[in-house]
């Protein structure tokens, strides 16, 4: 049997390549934001200026009441540090919901070496963009950079309930969306997943597609499982009130405190 996963049905105006074979939908959408080097500009385009205004006042009020560092790690161990914090938020944060045997150990392997590595420019592929609240990691913003579009992988909030109100985690979200900018990225790309602040940036919705297929019949009785299973998956995520109840039951059942 074959799971060929999350393929992107059109990018970049062009057709993918392994179109043909997609037989499922996927239970999600991917949603990306074509930049601009003006990121004022962009924001502009995104938000209406009462919105504007207000989310300003907020910053302001953030930047008053803590000491903010936020950027990149300025060495290998410092981004060793900052993924680590952030898997481990996340593995904690994610076992309450209910979802577990997250980030082995050979996947924080990879994602460690990732962060040393450089392009042929020389440029870093792994840019875990890290948000500081008086000097204690607040929020973290993990992606990668490939033919100019920067790609999100995975975001961690932590901060204190001291400035949770203040919204870091949407702070550092914008801080890294205008920094790609600034850098003269052309895409920022979200990732699969319906959130409300994808929807909020994106530009473009890129439907994903699935080919579940098999041969004999055993791998034709689990791809017709698998199939199903995607179905279910897809018909929960688009319906408010059987995801919020999945989620209950997920952490009643599988949650780890």
């Amino acid at each position: 049997a074959i799971h060929l996963n999350a393929m992107p049905v059109i990018w970049d105006r062009q057709p993918h390549p392994l179109g043909f074979a997609i037989n499922t939908k996927s239970a999600n959408r991917s949603w990306r934001c074509a930049l601009d080097a003006d990121y004022e500009k962009l924001f502009a385009g995104k938000r209406s200026s009462s919105t504007r205004r207000r989310i300003k006042r907020r910053d302001k009020k953030l930047e008053n009441s803590a000491n903010i560092r936020f950027g990149l790690p300025d060495s290998n161990k410092a981004a060793r540090t900052v993924i680590h914090t952030m898997l481990e938020h996340q593995r904690q944060r994610l076992g309450k919901s209910g979802i577990i045997r997250l980030f082995t150990e050979k996947q924080r392997d990879f994602l460690y070496h990732l962060s040393q590595a450089r392009n042929t420019k020389g440029e870093a592929v792994l840019l875990p963009y890290f948000l500081e609240l008086d000097g204690e990691l607040a929020a973290v913003m993990l992606g990668g950079y490939f033919d100019g579009t920067y790609w999100a992988m995975i975001s961690s909030l932590f901060p204190s309930r001291q400035y949770y109100h203040l919204s870091p985690g949407d702070y550092a979200l914008r801080a890294t969306i205008k920094d790609t900018c600034q850098k003269g990225y052309s895409w920022f790309d979200f990732a699969a997943g319906d959130f409300d602040y994808k929807k909020n940036w994106a530009s473009e919705v890129v439907d994903l597609g699935e080919n579940i297929s098999a041969v004999s019949l055993k791998g034709q009785l689990w791809a017709a499982g698998m199939r199903f299973r995607v179905f279910v998956k897809r018909w929960i995520k688009n319906n408010p009130g059987a995801f919020e109840l999945a989620k209950s039951l997920r952490r009643l059942l599988f949650s780890r405190n």
